[in-house]
């Protein structure tokens, strides 16, 4: 397949710089649009699916044994070119230019030229020794943010169909990005024309390698699952005959348990939408609720037992609350608005009560600071300096006897009796209004799940 050579250009105005890439497809160029100031790199890709097409060495020229197929082919193209480009989410390569080059009589699609590794190049890293093995953690965020993608172009009608490692890059903050939809293009070609397959063998699909079967979600599915099965193991899917594909060791559950499902021979048995598998590997809302049901009372339970079974105080209910905050931002970033509301409105219950109880206990010292007042003007200053401590008073009656010194030894120790039970009192308030702010919080967590994990799911991070 002759390529067009560097310094070409296209359109007047599209200059080849390199061939980056060959394929079953066509070839793929890096390019500089000579009308942009700024010369950006496309990655352009020149579609050349045929075997019975050649190039004129001297016009540059496609030409097609079968010309009738060939331009309905460029057509068909086209139209998914077309719907490509309109497609707009981070993780799929953005369409840039769809253009026809009559010079060349050939079909150009260009996209954005991601600068980075592709997941290849990190694969070869780790098999080299270069960097360590990706954890079970990595490969979830990264499957979950690929499987989103897959979402957006599925429900475009479009299948990519070439899915593996080399086509997958990842941009400065390390996200996956889907590039190279040259299979998808060619999706649509007639039987006319011999097809030159536009897949990778080692990834493809039963239904892909065999021609027989119905091409739709699942067979990109197959391709993903196989990619993250060499990227858990080691291993191509390749190496192992049908239906003897080994389970992986080194990944928990539910990855695993995902990946194998996709990698069932039968399109049926695996995943048909992008949500199913994603279903898989995040928990469910009744999942949620019991995890951060289980969460509030473990935390309830190791906070009394620091301080030996003792009941709920009010900053337990606060510690709680942000213990309940801490999980969700650990797990998706930030914290959903109803777990926040939840947890404000159970603060706000309980620091309203802490300003009441601070407030009686002003008043209730002020009551019983007069009491002993009254006693230290009544018994005379020696004795008034002991008021304050109803037992001392009692004493120095005792020892001088004095008729008129015990009525006021009596009225102090009893305010400070009063004092004590009034403190116990509020403090058992107190606790009183924990475990009614604890209950809310036990009790209303369900709901807040229930209102927030259908948007939150996407954000899920083991």
């Amino acid at each position: 397949m002759d390529a067009l050579k560097p310094g070409t250009l296209l359109n007047s105005h599209y200059r080849i710089e390199e061939v980056v890439g060959r394929g079953s497809f066509g070839i793929t160029y890096r390019v500089r649009d000579t009308e942009d100031l700024l010369e950006k790199n496309i990655a352009l890709k020149e579609c050349f699916p045929c075997e019975g097409c050649t190039r004129n060495s001297e016009t540059g020229r496609i030409e097609a044994e079968a010309p009738e197929e060939y331009n309905a082919a460029i057509a068909s193209m086209l139209e998914e070119a077309c719907t490509l480009a309109s497609i707009k989410h981070p993780g799929v390569v953005a369409g840039r230019v769809t253009f026809y080059c009559k010079a060349t009589n050939s079909v150009f699609c260009g996209m954005e030229w991601v600068e980075g590794k592709s997941l290849h190049g990190k694969m070869e890293e780790v098999k080299n020794g270069q960097a360590a093995v990706f954890s079970t953690q990595t490969l979830q965020k990264w499957l979950m943010s690929i499987l989103d993608a897959l979402k957006c172009i599925h429900n475009n009608k479009v299948m990519h169909l070439d899915i593996k490692p080399a086509n997958i890059m990842f941009d400065k903050a390390d996200n996956p990005i889907l590039v190279d939809f040259g299979a998808a293009l060619n999706r649509n070609l007639k039987e006319g024309l011999t097809i030159v397959s536009t897949y990778t063998p080692a990834y493809a699909a039963p239904e892909q390698t065999s021609g027989r079967g119905k091409i739709g979600p699942w067979t990109d599915f197959y391709s993903l699952a196989a990619t993250f099965y060499e990227m858990l193991t080691g291993h191509p899917v390749a190496e192992y005959g049908r239906g003897d594909i080994p389970e992986p060791e080194n990944a928990g559950e539910p990855l695993a348990k995902t990946i194998m499902r996709n990698l069932s021979f039968a399109p049926k048995e695996r995943c048909q939408s992008a949500d199913e598998w994603f279903e898989m590997l995040v928990p469910s809302t009744q999942q949620m609720k019991s995890a951060m049901e289980r969460l509030i009372r473990d935390c309830c339970k190791a906070l009394t037992q620091s301080r030996k079974n003792e009941d709920l105080c009010p900053d337990d209910v606060r510690s709680i609350c942000d213990k309940l905050c801490d999980y969700w931002t650990e797990h998706c970033t930030v914290v959903p608005e109803a777990i926040a509301e939840l947890v404000q409105k159970v603060k706000k219950t309980v620091n309203l009560k802490k300003i009441d109880r601070e407030e009686s206990l002003t008043k209730s010292g002020a009551v019983l600071g007069g009491a002993a007042g009254v006693g230290a003007i009544a018994g005379g200053a020696a004795v008034g300096a002991g008021v304050g401590q109803g037992v001392v008073a009692s004493a120095v009656a005792a020892v001088f006897g004095g008729p008129v010194l015990l009525p006021v030894a009596l009225m102090a120790g009893g305010g400070a009796a009063i004092g004590l039970a009034a403190k116990a009192l509020l403090t058992n308030a107190e606790k009183r209004i924990a475990r009614k702010a604890y209950a809310q919080l036990v009790e209303d967590v369900g709901a807040a799940v229930e209102q927030c994990w259908p948007e939150y799911k996407s954000r899920w991070k083991p």
